[in-house]
């Protein structure tokens, strides 16, 4: 999983390698006392969120997300399709609602209590977030807006790997083990 954080980073291109520098700095603040404030050794707030699961003692998977704030949601999203059975790609290409603003930095009013809502989530799910008093806004199906998730899973059989790559995204996962 990388992130050049922006579309293009910090739009510098190292000539030698060809290797896009990110612009992570973007997420500090030169505000005196702010939680992310600018200084030496410091590191800027991250928007990537890896997760290691354990079960009874043992790793059983890496899953991980971009998205900025959907971040939680998207492995929320997740954790319920794997419990319902779902194989790691099944459970990535499920269609997703995000509640509130997705980018990093402060929401406008308004957006944070709009549900985006990609295609292939049901009609009825939709009535009732509206219905409790959600504005809702339409998106297409695998909207890359919504974040993106890769996964790896212990398999079954010994030895061997269940994989995931949200199709939102690109770089699929290796079929088999």
């Amino acid at each position: 999983m990388q992130s050049a954080f922006h579309a293009f980073g910090s739009c510098v291109l190292d000539p030698a390698s060809g290797i896009l520098l990110h612009n992570r700095g973007a997420s500090f603040s030169l505000r005196p006392g702010a939680a992310n404030e600018l200084a030496p050794g410091r590191k800027p707030p991250h928007t990537l969120m890896p997760v290691l699961v354990r079960r009874d003692g043992k790793l059983i998977g890496a899953h991980g997300t971009m998205g900025g704030r959907a971040q939680p949601q998207v492995h929320t999203h997740l954790a319920l399709n794997l419990a319902l059975g779902m194989a790691p790609a099944q459970a990535t290409a499920r269609p997703r609602w995000i509640v509130g603003q997705m980018e990093a930095g402060a929401a406008a009013p308004d957006e944070a209590v709009t549900i985006s809502v990609e295609k292939g989530v049901s009609m009825e799910a939709v009535q009732n977030l509206v219905n409790a008093g959600f504005r809702t806004k339409q998106l297409e199906p695998l909207d890359d807006s919504v974040g993106h998730l890769q996964v790896i899973r212990q398999g079954t059989a010994k030895g061997t790997f269940a994989t995931g790559s949200d199709p939102r995204s690109d770089g699929p996962a290796p079929e088999g083990n």
